[in-house]
Order: C-alpha cells, then sequence, then structure tokens
C-alpha cells in the first residue's frame, strides 16, 4: 500500500541503510471487514475495510461498493499518533475499536521523519464512537442501501459553494456531512428539499469527503470535493 515513491527522487525514497524510513510504504499490519449494517454502528462505515499500520501511526478505512468487491473512496486517515498498530479488533455493536500497539520499533508516525519514542507502548487502545446513531430502521435501511439514486454535486473543484440535487422520491430529510482529509467532521446538516447548496467559502483548501444519507440514516451517496 502506497509503495510508489511517486514525484521522489531514488535518493530519498530509498529502502537500504539507514534510510529506509523514508521509503513509502505505510507498512500495513492486518485487515478487518467492518460488517455492521442495517443503521447500527457508526454511520457510514459500513461496509469498510479497516487497515491499521506500523510505519504511519494510523488507522485507514476504504469504503466499499454494496457488492464488496470495489474500494470507492481514496483512503481515510484516523488516529494518528506515534505508535505501530499491530492489530486491531471491532466491538459487536462497531461503536467501539481497539488498535493493539507494539512495544518497541520505530514508526514514521505523523510528522514522517521517524521516531522510536513510541506514545503507547505495547497497549490496547480503545477508541468509542460517541457521534449520533442512525434510526433503528433495520429492514427499511437493508432494502433502501441498495437503491442507486441519482444525485448530482457540481462545482467540483469548488470555491464558495456546492450545489446538490436529488432526484425526487428520495425519503426526507436528507442528512449530508462534510469531513476534512483526517476524516473530522466539519459541517452537517438537515433538509427537505431535493435541491440544496453547501457554503464552503470559509473552509481551508483542501481534499474533503461528502455523504448524503436518506430520511432512513442510510448513506445514498459518497463524494470527494476539492475546494481551492
Amino acid at each position: 500500500m502506497y509503495a510508489s515513491c511517486g514525484s521522489l527522487s531514488t535518493s530519498v525514497c530509498n529502502a537500504s541503510g539507514t534510510d529506509w524510513m523514508k521509503f513509502a510504504t505505510i507498512a500495513p499490519s492486518s485487515i478487518d471487514f467492518y460488517n455492521v449494517n442495517a443503521g447500527l454502528g457508526i454511520p457510514g462505515w459500513y461496509p469498510s475495510l479497516l487497515v491499521p499500520t506500523l510505519r504511519k501511526g494510523t488507522l485507514y478505512r476504504f469504503k466499499l461498493d454494496l457488492t464488496l468487491n470495489t474500494v470507492i473512496t481514496d483512503s481515510i486517515p484516523y488516529f494518528r499518533g506515534n505508535n505501530r498498530y499491530r492489530d486491531l479488533a471491532i466491538s459487536p455493536d462497531g461503536k467501539k475499536i481497539y488498535l493493539i500497539t507494539d512495544s518497541i520499533g520505530t514508526t514514521s508516525g505523523p510528522s514522517g521523519t521517524g521516531t522510536s519514542a513510541l506514545t503507547d507502548r505495547g497497549a490496547i487502545l480503545e477508541y468509542t464512537f460517541t457521534g449520533r446513531d442512525l434510526l433503528q430502521y433495520e429492514k427499511d435501511s437493508i432494502v433502501f442501501a441498495q437503491k442507486k439514486y441519482k444525485v448530482t454535486i457540481y462545482p467540483n473543484p469548488a470555491t464558495s459553494f456546492v450545489k446538490v440535487d436529488f432526484e425526487k422520491g428520495v425519503h426526507k430529510p436528507v442528512r449530508y456531512g462534510l469531513m476534512d482529509a483526517s476524516g473530522k467532521l466539519v459541517m452537517e446538516a438537515v433538509t427537505s428539499k431535493d435541491q440544496f447548496t453547501i457554503n464552503v467559502v470559509s473552509l481551508r483548501k483542501g481534499v474533503y469527503i461528502l455523504k448524503l444519507y436518506n430520511g432512513y440514516g442510510v448513506e445514498v451517496r459518497i463524494e470527494k470535493i476539492l475546494v481551492q
């Protein structure tokens, strides 16, 4: 994962000698499937793959399509720190993520510079979702999650606003959440309109993830938005 040097020169992206920490790979250590569905768990996380890393001190989430065969978003990073995440576990209700850390070793961490001063040595870290739950329409959630709605999102890239046009018939109210590249929720709202505008003029330039939910709390669209 991310093992390519990209635009870096060979002298900088070097896996030999003492320069191995500069090599591009995130060193994935394990993988788990987030399988909590039907309006339960963390909103919008089903279905996803969760991948902890030894190099970046980060847990990455990859959103899958409903066939579970294709990754449909860029990787979304969580829980950044100076740790080597060796493995993870998910609670049965999907609300808790447990990350197991190494007691020794080196990580590039969020700074990318490399350190052996690990923050949480040989620990089990518990992260709990404390946000708003989805509505508990289990049967409806399964049915509506399989329907593909026609949604137009423009302009993208955006400078001051993003317009969203839903096809008529989507169960209301519609909810949207806008997250930055670290996964932090920076904006959300609920509307009963088929067309609405999101004001992004106050946001920093960069990549954001827009998630749209129907009235049953089911994620119906996810889109990468570039604010410039």
